[in-house]
């Protein structure tokens, strides 16, 4: 005797069609476990075609070891001294989590933030909010953009995600102290700065620790 409680449709579907699945089936079938590789979202394309190659050359090992990571919200750093390498190695890092990942630059951030009014609903703050609960999110080129709005929206985003343990896989040419530099000669203040490689710090630290 099949019990049809929990099952995915009724009854009458799986009489007319002769096929029952179990709800555990069905999980396994239909659950973030199964979810394809992809390139994150909004990837550019030969950022992905690179990234593609990069996760294709990965054991199947590192790639269970990189989604266990991002799973439990590890934040990660990936330096290069060219910028779109270290965009493809985050990307094909990203590729490995089996939920949704999108890819933005920090250029893309602050340009949204400078054309963002100071109150209301398109107000600069809600310029980051379509990023700020992204299961994983590669943020692209940081320090690059010669924005002074890079920090203060890179701020308001960040907060967030590292209260909510949101994946966050950066890339830059920069690290440590030289993207400080980088922000200060581009217009933001060291307070702002400082906050910025503090909060950045301790997330990235506390996903080595994941």
């Amino acid at each position: 005797m099949i019990g049809y409680d929990g099952l995915p449709a009724s009854k009458e579907y799986y009489g007319a069609i002769g096929t029952v699945i179990t709800p555990e089936a069905w999980r396994a079938l239909r659950g973030p476990g199964n979810r394809a590789h992809r390139v994150p979202e909004h990837t550019p394309r030969l950022i992905a075609e690179r990234a593609s190659a990069i996760f294709a050359a990965k054991t199947g090992n590192a790639k269970e070891k990189e989604a266990a990571r991002l799973s439990i919200g590890a934040w990660i750093w990936y330096a290069h001294d060219d910028a779109d390498e270290a965009a493809a190695v985050a990307t094909a890092a990203a590729m490995a989590s089996h939920e949704r990942a999108v890819f933005i630059s920090a250029c893309e951030l602050a340009t949204a933030w400078n054309g963002g009014e100071l109150y209301g609903p398109n107000s600069k703050a809600h310029t980051v909010d379509r990023y700020r609960d992204l299961p994983v999110l590669v943020i692209a080129d940081l320090g690059a953009s010669g924005m002074r709005e890079e920090a203060l929206a890179l701020i308001e985003l960040l907060g967030d995600r590292r209260r909510h343990k949101r994946s966050t896989l950066f890339a830059s040419t920069f690290t440590g102290k030289s993207i400080a530099r980088a922000l200060e000669a581009a217009g933001s203040n060291s307070d702002q700065v400082r906050k910025l490689i503090e909060l950045i710090s301790a997330g990235v630290r506390e996903g080595r620790r994941s």
